[in-house]
Formats: structure tokens, sequence, C-alpha cells
């Protein structure tokens, strides 16, 4: 698995990434700034692809904004996934909802089996 940070917010994400001792688990962060396009906006998720090195039916995105990540993500075809800490979003009924980031290990577990077992099928047709 590769982890990375999508994020509006401009080049200090890098900084603030090393401030909480975080650079050894993180992959890779891109940031709007350096994107030149803001999520929901395609490119940002499309170089976040390219730097995971993974298509976009092998991403899992995590966001807590509906329309910026949740609807970004899902415009170029990236599984999403809502982050309602405090429960306080409105989220339509098609939407996959957790409540920590604690809850994504098992929902990413459940998607990987069921993309194994997706390609195992088109394997044998």
């Amino acid at each position: 698995l590769k982890l990375g940070i999508i994020s509006n917010m401009g080049f200090e994400l890098h900084q603030i990434i090393a401030q909480l001792g975080l650079t050894e688990l993180i992959d890779f962060g891109i940031t709007s700034s350096e994107a030149g396009a803001a999520k929901p906006h395609p490119p940002i998720f499309q170089i976040a692809l390219t730097k995971a090195a993974v298509s976009n039916t092998e991403a899992i995105h995590v966001g807590d904004d509906y329309e910026g990540d949740i609807l970004g993500a899902r415009g170029i075809g990236i599984h999403s996934v809502l982050i309602n800490r405090e429960g306080k979003i409105d989220v339509p009924s098609n939407c996959p909802v957790i409540t920590s980031l604690e809850d994504i290990a098992p929902y990413v577990e459940s998607y990987e089996s069921a993309q194994i077992l997706e390609t195992r099928a088109r394997n044998r047709d």
C-alpha cells in the first residue's frame, strides 16, 4: 500500500507533514499549488495516481468534503470514502462513510479482497 495526501492547501503541506513526524509514513503529498488545480478538478487526482504509480481502479481516496473529495475522486474513477468525524455532513446513501481513519483498515482490506476476486474472474474469462 502507498499512502499519499492530496490537499487544496499551499506548499506548506510538506512542512506540516515533517513537523508532525509523518515523513516516513507518507509516500507523497500533492497540493493544489503544485498541481495547478484544486479538488474537485481531475489534475490533482491524476498527479496523485502518477505519484502512487497506480491506476484509478487501484486507489481509494478518503476525504472530508463530499463535493471536493468524493465527487472529485469519483469523477476520474477513484473509489472514495467520506470521513465524517462529527456526523455533521449530510451524506448521500451511495457514499461509504467512516468516522475515524482507524475505520479505514478493514475497508481497505475488503476492497483489496474484492479487487483480487474481480481480477481472478477477469483472468478466467
